[in-house]
């Protein structure tokens, strides 16, 4: 019976239900009937009916027709685009498609999830520690010593590092599907770093914004105290500093596919986000290089794999741990989180024998069943593996993101050949499974909601007290109408899963006010290259304005000395209106970073590499404005640059409302303005040189005052009166003005004041930077006006030469990391510095 057919009418309301529009046919028509007809429909029951969960949520959507579900589905994929929701495949940015219909599981049907999933990690805590120690499961022959010895993820260095309160598994993602009966069962475990627990909470994050009246409807579980529990977890596991343990997520860095949860994480729990480089051992002791010089770190949530943690232990090739970090562990002065050698435990095949090691463990029978699987490397499984082979589906033991695996019945005999090759030359390296019939959930897919398969992922988190579970976790589903791959890089999406129940409160907890090293440079340079993009748009704007509106100008000659002021090296052929516009405004990789495009790619990707400590609205302001620009670009060259330009100033002013309203006044805050105001007093000595030699009366002194959008309150401070003198006095001298030359030293000097948290500890030469900028602001303060023109051309070359010294100066004083990978300081995207500095 037609799902349409059964329901309508049995649904009472004021809204009448018109289920023809988005489910129509759902499970019926075309080939929908003939791929899912064996699942297990999460929304629907064999005759029809809607699922007591669902029930609301089919309320809500019914009535929608195929607008609506496209309006809400960009709306949907447009929140994850602005916010930077994305992960990283063969090195490009891809964002997670979302589907805009919920998982829902009950209370219940969880609650009975819940005890299996905290049983499970459990017994599997139990066998790490026993396999890393006496080894009693192997020696009682419960399971095969060879399939220890066999397992590439059992790492002999580990042996002898004792867990300071015996927790390895900090976190498990553990892999769930539906059977035909409806029957949840485990389909593998993961111990070691499981992805996936940031689309969770963005995921809960977004549809709420665009369903609220669902929310508003249903008691849904929140999601977004997962941090906590996981900073309470780190912290319970520290053995040094135990009343305040320094707390890191080591990433691989900012192209590594899961950076952006890497990224959430840490500035959830308001840790530092270090990479290797970030850090060094002494002594058997961890240290991250910070702004306040070293400090030591007491527990590391590791997001590499083992191999490359330690280059002297592991890979010697790796640069993406710290040597001596193994060591440093085993001498009890770090905790490696999760431990080291934990993918002995989420190993392929030893999933097989994780329902004997609860019975083993635990004493009790497994709450979740696995999946029936065969193990290739006993001769009786295999041989029934090869002559059944064409309906099962096989997997390679260390397979991961569902590459390599070979279904059966959709093979050909030439791949089945293959596969078969491959299981007999390398058994250990093989199991197989039935073809099981994973259960559907209604997807967009067009116009329509048709069935598509999903898994749940969800993630315990254990603290040493108790095992805590997230309620829901992450529903992967594979949009690919009949595949049974979810995975985001297969062309895999994403569901909220909502478990039914009262909301819970969040837990606030404290962060600190160090800085890495690494994220101050950061945070500095966003600050510089955001008023670059911003004064470039203005000074560019008004020549424009020049160029067009006044004919006696030469566009070759004006063309050139803008290009000088800017920086950017002029080509060989003239210059006009259209040309200058595209090197100043649109191209990319120009000298310096100098164009308007190349600013705003350096700011976002500087904003990217240190999301933790910026806020997310200042993220989601700089990604929304870097994909903007594209479409903005197109539209400028068709009308003309003035939008283009206009609207690069009032996302630079969105900006720094939003720096002043959503960041706390720390380091973070004062190393942005710090960048802010040394880039200000940069392009302000910029114009004035442009300006040197011309007359007192030429007009260009108005250019100057529009350029730095100072042209008004220069004619309310000096009623109206013109000359060259004056304009030089004001953008030098004022005191009020923001873009003035001394307000921008004096801003410079403060968060540079501010900064040193122990003066005592930044004396000779590492006070460099606040002795250049004392200088600069005090010759200006005591100056007569009237001799500022006298000696202009210097002055300004001297000032610009101080510019260039402090950044030099906060490079040594703040930024020191050996080797360090960084802005040039003409701020060149791209361009690798290496310094030298303390160890």
């Amino acid at each position: 019976m037609s799902v349409t057919n059964q329901l309508e009418g049995t649904l009472p309301g004021p809204r009448a239900p018109r289920p023809e529009r988005i489910f129509g046919g759902y499970n019926t028509s075309g080939s929908y009937a003939d791929v899912y007809s064996a699942a297990f429909d999460e929304m629907f029951d064999g005759q029809g009916n809607v699922r007591g969960p669902y029930k609301g949520i089919y309320a809500e959507l019914a009535p929608s027709d195929a607008s609506d579900l496209k309006a809400r589905a960009e709306a949907l994929a447009r929140a994850f685009i602005d916010q930077g929701i994305t992960f990283s495949l063969s090195g490009q940015e891809r964002p997670f498609p979302l589907d805009l219909v919920p998982r829902v599981i009950s209370g219940a049907e969880w609650s009975r999830l819940e005890r299996g999933i905290i049983q499970r990690v459990k017994a599997l805590e139990m066998y790490l520690d026993d396999i890393y120690g006496d080894q009693e499961i192997l020696n009682d022959g419960v399971i095969p010593r060879r399939l220890i010895t066999s397992c590439e993820h059992f790492h002999r260095q580990a042996v002898g590092i004792v867990p300071p309160n015996g927790v390895r598994i900090h976190v498990a993602g553990i892999d769930l599907i539906r059977d035909e009966k409806g029957n949840f069962r485990v389909l593998e475990d993961n111990l070691r770093s499981p992805s996936g627990v940031s689309y969770v909470m963005e995921n809960r994050r977004t549809m709420a914004r665009v369903f609220p009246n669902l929310f508003a409807t249903h008691r849904v579980r929140a999601v977004d105290d997962y941090s906590s529990h996981l900073l309470r977890a780190l912290r319970n596991s520290a053995a040094t500093n135990e009343a305040d343990p320094t707390v890191v997520v080591l990433t691989p860095g900012v192209y590594n596919s899961a950076y952006f949860e890497h990224s959430l994480l840490a500035r959830q729990m308001g840790v530092e986000l270090v990479e290797g480089r970030d850090m060094f051992c002494r002594d058997n002791q961890v240290y991250m290089r910070t702004t306040e010089g070293e400090r030591q770190v007491d527990v590391i949530y590791r997001r590499i794999d083992d191999t490359f943690l330690d280059p002297l232990q592991f890979r010697a090739d790796s640069v993406l741990g710290v040597a001596g970090l193994v060591n440093a562990a085993r001498a009890g002065n770090v905790v490696i989180s999760s431990a080291i050698g934990n993918g002995v435990g989420d190993d392929k095949l030893v999933y097989t024998y994780v329902p004997t090691m609860i019975e083993y463990y635990l004493g009790e029978k497994p709450l979740l069943a696995n999946v029936e699987t065969y193990r290739c490397w006993l001769d009786d499984e295999r041989e029934e593996v090869l002559d059944r082979i064409d309906e099962l589906v096989l997997k390679p033991v260390e397979g991961s993101g569902g590459y390599g695996i070979v279904f059966g019945p959709d093979a050909s005999a030439k791949e089945l050949a293959a596969v078969a090759k491959k299981i007999r030359d390398d058994p250990r390296s093989w199991i197989a499974q039935p073809m099981m019939e994973l259960s559907t959930v209604p997807t967009r897919v067009g116009s329509r909601l048709a069935p598509r398969y999903v898994d749940l992922r969800p993630f315990a988190v254990n603290d040493g007290d108790e095992v805590w579970v997230l309620p829901g976790g992450l529903t992967r589903v594979a949009l690919v109408e009949g595949s049974r791959v979810v995975n985001s890089s297969q062309g895999g999406g994403s569901k909220d899963t909502w478990v039914l129940a009262p909301r819970a409160s969040a837990a606030r907890t404290e962060g600190g006010s160090l800085m890495l090293a690494r994220n101050a440079e950061a945070l500095y340079w966003i600050g510089r290259y955001v008023e670059r993009a911003d004064d470039t748009a203005r000074i560019l704007d008004v020549a424009l304005h020049q160029l067009l509106e006044d004919s006696s100008v030469d566009p070759d000659h004006a063309s050139r000395l803008l290009l000088r002021v800017l920086g950017i090296e002029p080509p060989d052929h003239d210059l006009d209106v259209w040309s200058v516009t595209d090197l100043v405004a649109y191209s990319t990789n120009s000298q310096g970073g100098c164009s308007i495009v190349d600013a705003i790619t350096a700011a976002r990707e500087n904003a990217k590499s240190a999301r933790e400590v910026t806020s997310s609205e200042i993220w989601e302001c700089l990604n929304t404005t870097y994909h903007a620009l594209p479409e903005r670009e197109r539209a400028a060259k068709r009308l003309g640059p003035h939008e283009f330009l206009s609207f690069v100033e009032g996302r630079a002013a969105m900006f720094a409302g939003l720096a002043d309203s959503t960041l706390s006044r720390d380091d973070g805050y004062r190393f942005m303005l710090l960048g802010r105001a040394i880039e200000r007093v940069d392009m302000t000595v910029r114009l004035l040189l442009s300006r040197v030699g011309d007359s007192a009366s030429s007009p260009a002194w108005v250019t100057l005052l529009r350029s730095a959008g100072a042209h008004d309150t220069y004619l309310r401070t000096y009623r109206g009166v013109l000359d060259a003198g004056r304009v030089v006095e004001f953008m030098m001298l004022d005191r009020l003005f923001p873009r003035s030359v001394f307000y921008s030293l004096r801003l410079a000097e403060h968060n540079l004041d501010e900064l040193l948290h122990s003066p005592q500890s930044r004396i000779g030469a590492t006070a460099e930077a606040q002795r250049l900028l004392g200088r600069a602001r005090s010759e200006l303060e005591f100056v007569e006006p009237g001799v500022l023109l006298e000696s202009l051309e210097t002055r300004l070359a001297d000032l610009q030469q101080t510019c260039r010294r402090v950044g030099e100066a906060l490079s040594l004083q703040y930024f020191h990391v050996t080797p360090w990978v960084a802005w040039s300081d003409a701020g060149q995207r791209g361009a690798l510095v290496t310094r030298q500095g303390d160890n």
